[in-house]
Parts: C-alpha cells; structure tokens; sequence
C-alpha cells in the first residue's frame, strides 16, 4: 500500500499497538486493502488531510454489532407475529386506508 506508514511515536506508548497513517488520496487508492487490515487485524487507519489526522478507521465495538444482529432478530419476529395474524386477502396499502378512514 503506497503512502501508508506506521505513527510515529510520541512522548511514551500508543494504546494501540497497530496505528497507521493514509491520505486521503492513499486511502481512495487501497481502500479494499486498509478496510481488510482493520477488519480481519484490528488495525487502526488514521486517516490525514493536509498532514493533520481528520478521521479514525477503527472497528466497531463488539455490542454494537451485537445489537444489530438482536434488532434485525425483533423484527424478523414481529414481522413473523403480524403475518401470523394478518387477515387473509388484505393488502398492507388496504390496511392503512381504512386505518386512516378512522382518523
């Protein structure tokens, strides 16, 4: 990957231990390559404009892709709970007309 390179240490140790530096115009250019080092390695990109750190590619924390997989989950359930009770030959569209006759 050309222009990526490892930060520099300043004043005592990183938190993280595998932090690299792109430009903007070496992430357009290796995009596939640095989105897999922080997928499968756990890599850090900071990403430069103009020679100044302006974003962060970290990975998500694990409850967060957590939590999608148990929302996606819900709503696999609710729709499996509304469809059980659907009134046969009623449209999703027919339903909300006559919810809104109601109003």
């Amino acid at each position: 990957m050309s222009r990526i390179h490892p930060l520099p240490a300043r004043g005592g140790p990183s938190r993280e231990q595998n932090v690299r530096r792109a430009g903007v115009s070496a992430l357009k250019a290796n995009l596939r390559q640095i989105l897999r080092a922080v997928d499968e390695f756990g890599e850090v990109i900071e990403v430069t404009h103009q020679g100044r750190v302006a974003a962060r590619l970290v990975l998500p924390p694990p409850s967060a892709h957590r939590d999608a997989n148990g929302a996606w989950t819900d709503l696999q359930a609710l729709a499996a709970e509304i469809g059980a009770r659907w009134p046969a030959g009623v449209s999703a569209a027919e339903a909300v007309a006559d919810a809104r006759r109601d109003l």
